[in-house]
């Protein structure tokens, strides 16, 4: 049986999600049969499994890529999509199971949560030689500890060590490690294997004095000062709360609607991959309509009413008829092609009693989250996507509306329409494919890139993974426990 070891920070925001990636990435590099693994994920960035049944947080997807295995729900068994205030989606081994998932859940639930996850971890260590446990938020949330399922918790049922990490960018890095070990009880304190300090600007040298305290007051070891490592900010999005800064140029433009917490960071990830092409996402509708700009997108998310009552209070209702008026190509995924539809005023006898009936329904249903091999031949493209939730309603618009043709075709049925400069899509995960995106490009006269995503995500990691084993030197053999 193989090894496991549990990164777990002071702070959500810290970077565990690419310590834990370069982590994988070092370890294949040197030998060992490696997966990453978390139990449980809050984003609304996703990616499909290369099992083609279902999904999993992008952040794994990035790790599996790092440890050279193909993307699995196993690594990811609990994932859930914020929809709005106290209401979620979740996912259990890449099968949407909740549409109306409260957090935290029952305990008659989270005792099930807790056996598949050891179940799933005992099984991938008799696979692997390690296995690298990435952690959920804060190691020590006290309002959250009755609750834990992949933290301080895992670690022990497991019999792994931890090493913790400090956010240095923010401040406070120093302070969060010693109150981290104030706040744990003595038995919790002696798993901890060290800490590692990330995103460091300045001297090392500067940090001598405080680190002899640190180390005396807590009894840790620091195994590594890690730099700001540009790597990071080239990788996939798994969440909003980091900012990234956008140096704007002449390019074409793109913008992504941030409808819902943070809904459309899977189209922001696919289309950043395009060098060519300026990438925004927008939470708020701007006050003109740059020249630039030739596509707005509205990604999907788990309310048609909360959807198209937040596009009024943004204002982008009214932008999204004047921008069709300029030719911007205006898209909408899910939820968005129905927001769509009611800006354009496109669903004929429907009400908006109708909407949350609607709506009351699909939180109700269970679906499985297979992948549907797609064929768009207006963009001559073939690609894997998983069906919306609100595909049904496509097909009732399709039939309404006889200026509608057909965009995206899956076995005979429906997946997408078009009607001139406005696209309807019911399908998620088309920015993610290749295909679909370089047709995409050139249909705005945009050359494509020639980065295939993975390989993108894999070059990113190699570089990456050097500068994190140089930093950490020869710690790596005590922090893998070798």
């Amino acid at each position: 049986m193989g090894t496991s070891i549990v990164v777990l920070a002071t702070s959500s925001n810290a970077g565990k999600t690419f310590i834990c990636s370069c982590l994988c990435k070092i370890a294949r590099n040197i030998g060992l049969r490696v997966v990453p693994f978390k139990a449980q994920n809050m984003s609304n960035a996703s990616f499909k499994s290369h099992e083609q049944i279902g999904c999993i947080n992008v952040a794994q997807w990035i790790q599996s890529v790092a440890s050279n295995q193909f993307s699995s729900s196993d690594f990811n068994p609990f994932w859930i999509k914020p929809l709005g205030e106290r209401i979620s989606q979740l996912y259990v081994e890449g099968d949407l199971v909740r549409c109306k998932f409260t957090y935290p859940s029952s305990r008659r639930v989270r005792t099930r949560m807790r056996t598949k996850i050891i179940d799933r971890i005992n099984w991938l260590k008799n696979q692997n030689d390690l296995v690298v446990i990435e952690g959920a938020g804060s190691i020590t949330e006290g309002n959250l500890m009755a609750f834990d399922v992949g933290n301080v918790w895992l670690a022990k049922r497991t019999s792994s060590k931890i090493s913790l990490i400090a956010d240095m960018e923010r401040g406070g890095a120093l302070a969060s490690i010693a109150g981290t070990s104030c706040l744990m009880c003595s038995s919790d304190r002696h798993m901890i294997n060290g800490f590692l300090l990330n995103k460091f600007v300045g001297r090392v040298s500067l940090l001598s004095s405080g680190l002899k305290s640190l180390e005396r007051i807590t009894n840790w070891s620091c195994l590594g000062i890690i730099p700001w490592i540009v790597e990071a900010l080239k990788l996939p999005w798994e969440d909003t709360l980091f900012d990234r800064y956008h140096r704007l140029d002449n390019k074409p433009m793109v913008f992504v609607v941030d409808i819902l917490f943070g809904n459309g960071l899977d189209e922001l990830n696919g289309l950043n991959l395009e060098s060519n092409l300026n990438v925004l996402m927008l939470r708020s509708a701007p006050n003109w309509i740059p020249r630039e700009l030739r596509i707005i997108i509205l990604p999907d998310s788990g309310s048609v009413v909360s959807t198209i009552t937040r596009l009024h209070q943004t204002n982008w209702s009214d932008y999204l008829i004047r921008a069709r008026t300029h030719g911007v190509l205006i898209i909408g995924v899910g939820v968005g092609f129905l927001a769509t539809c009611s800006s354009f005023g496109w669903f004929k006898g429907s009400t908006w009693t109708d909407l949350k009936t609607f709506d009351a329904n699909t939180l109700c249903l269970t679906t499985s989250s297979y992948s549907l091999c797609c064929k768009c031949e207006f963009l001559s493209a073939t690609f894997g996507a998983c069906a919306s939730l609100y595909a049904p309603w496509l097909h009732r618009i399709y039939g309404n509306q006889n200026k509608c043709e057909q965009l995206i075709e899956c076995t005979g049925f429906c997946y997408g329409i078009r009607s001139s400069n406005v696209w309807s899509i019911g399908v998620n995960g088309v920015f993610m494919s290749d295909s679909f995106r370089s047709g995409l490009m050139r249909f705005i006269g945009v050359k494509p890139s020639e980065l295939v995503y993975e390989d993108h995500v894999q070059a990113i990691m190699a570089d990456a993974a050097i500068k994190i084993a140089n930093c950490i030197g020869v710690n790596l053999y005590r922090l893998f426990g070798l």
